[in-house]
């Protein structure tokens, strides 16, 4: 009976593991997260509405989170100036008109909003209906509604902020505060800029094929490596470059992707940054390969999707803006005229690839330890998003469940040896 099991767990390990084995080698999302806009650029801690449920026969509740957002909270609601409750709870109770009303709330005096609440019309009167039968539709665009997981920005930073803790402590901060001339007061937008602006003093002329070496450097080596001509760089050495220092400074910087191979035509690869300001909560676009340092539409920042879904449809829009810098000028032009690479690496075809802070780590183990943590690494690799894009996380599941399955299986397979050898020992001594 003994033998049976184990051959029947034999069996199994075998097959888990060939499915596991399919799974890494054959999915092509098996290492990704599919996620959607709001989770690509929201983080933990700004206000959003993560539920909408009636409470009472005419009053509706409505919950929140964000940083601010506490078990208790002081709700203050406004309707045309004036003021229609002020109390605290869990959720916000508000009891809506029929007519279309615009309400204005603060929660605890720190988030504010406004949201649009109307009711459905019965479709025989025309009216308004009963606010004890419907939930009414609630609009918004203040604030991120029903975002699912968000990420901090910490996330995708491939190197914490400089510390004393850093190998390379001195040269970073030689670099950051006497050739960037970052201080403590400046904001993350001002950080942001001097980096830039530095970075491409040294390397603005220089776009080119880079010597193999390259590739084993670290972004501060590559930097010196360009900066005494030993080298030229790719759009990959501007973002690692880019990414590192910006970390380092305390702006959280990530690293993207964008290029498919459609029909035998390539769209790319070209890879960006976007970096997060903290003081506006937006992720902000950054390509020095083509020197430009923020993108904007009017005066709000634009990020990379959102520069992918305005080139699908007009590549000549005079309100979206690049600061792009030409010798040792930025000049604000327009994005079009600023922008050489992007406009085919980021059409509306493309998957852009938004890469971890440590997806590095995970695919350059330097031991067997590692390369054990990271068979078992429990999240993904990087994210993806497109507009074109029907997925679900499925095959990231199926890979992650097929691991632990596979770790179980094993246990019990280990277990049985260890039976069947203890079995055959108590035969001997009989």
């Amino acid at each position: 009976m003994l033998r049976r099991k184990f051959l029947w767990l034999t069996v199994l390990l075998l097959v888990i593991g060939i499915l596991n084995y399919l799974c890494r080698k054959k999915l092509p999302y098996g290492y990704a997260d599919i996620l959607s806009y709001n989770q690509l650029y929201g983080a933990p801690d700004q206000l959003r509405i993560t539920g909408i449920g009636r409470s009472g026969t005419d009053s509706l509740a409505i919950r929140f989170d964000g940083a601010s957002v506490r078990e208790h909270n002081h709700f203050e609601v406004y309707c045309d100036s004036v003021k229609i409750s002020d109390g605290e709870s869990s959720s916000l109770m508000i009891r809506p008109s029929t007519a279309l009303k615009t309400y204005f709330i603060k929660i605890n005096s720190k988030d504010s909003l406004r949201i649009n609440i109307e009711f459905p019309r019965d479709s025989a009167s025309g009216k308004p209906s009963d606010p004890g039968k419907y939930i009414p539709e609630i609009t918004t665009s203040s604030v991120v509604v029903g975002a699912g997981d968000l990420h901090s920005p910490m996330d995708w930073s491939a190197d914490a902020p400089l510390s004393d803790r850093d190998s390379q402590g001195k040269e970073i901060a030689h670099y950051l505060h006497d050739s960037m001339k970052i201080r403590e007061d400046d904001n993350s937008e001002e950080r942001v800029l001097k980096i830039s602006k530095y970075i491409f003093s040294l390397t603005g002329d220089k776009y080119g094929t880079p010597t193999d070496s390259m590739a084993r450097l670290q972004p501060m080596e590559q930097l010196n490596c360009v900066r005494a001509g030993l080298s030229r760089l790719y759009c990959g050495n501007y973002s690692s470059i880019f990414a590192f220092f910006s970390n380092k400074a305390g702006v959280p910087a990530r690293y993207i992707e964008s290029g498919t191979l459609t029909d035998g035509i390539v769209n790319g690869p070209h890879v960006v940054n976007e970096v997060y300001l903290k003081e506006y909560k937006e992720w902000a676009y950054v390509d020095l390969t083509d020197g430009i340092v923020f993108v904007k539409k009017k005066d709000r920042f634009l990020n990379a999707v959102d520069i992918q879904r305005l080139l699908r449809y007009d590549t000549g829009d005079s309100t979206m803006v690049a600061g792009q810098y030409r010798k040792d000028s930025l000049v604000r032009v327009p994005f079009a005229a600023a922008s050489f690479f992007t406009k085919d690496a980021f059409n509306g075809s493309n998957t852009i690839t938004f890469y971890y802070g440590n997806y590095q780590r995970l695919v350059s183990a330097r031991n067997p330890i590692e390369k054990i943590r990271n068979f078992f690494y429990p999240r993904a690799y990087y994210a993806l998003y497109s507009d074109n894009m029907h997925l679900i996380n499925s095959q990231f599941c199926l890979r992650l469940y097929s691991t632990y399955i596979f770790l179980a299986v094993f246990l019990l397979w280990c277990l049985s040896v260890s039976l069947q050898i203890a079995k055959v020992r108590f035969r001997g001594q009989s």
